[in-house]
């Protein structure tokens, strides 16, 4: 089933949050799991996200790919 599919069904929090991982993640990998499903779910490239939200393409990457931690 596709995501388009899935989001005329559910919301896309609901879809977020009924994703079932099989170990146990830090906080910190559940945020950037988050991120990266969210982005996902909005069907959007990294790269646009990035520009909707005025952070470097680069920076986004790292956070999701755990490199760098997130500014407070």
């Amino acid at each position: 089933m596709n995501y388009k599919k899935l989001l005329q069904e559910h919301s896309p929090k609901d879809l977020a949050e009924s994703f079932v991982f099989p170990v146990k993640l830090s906080a910190k990998r559940q945020k950037a799991a988050d991120l990266k499903l969210y982005i996902e779910l909005l069907d959007m490239k990294r790269r646009r996200f990035a520009e909707e939200i005025s952070i470097d393409e680069t920076l986004l990457s790292q956070l999701i790919n755990q490199r760098r931690t997130p500014p407070d």
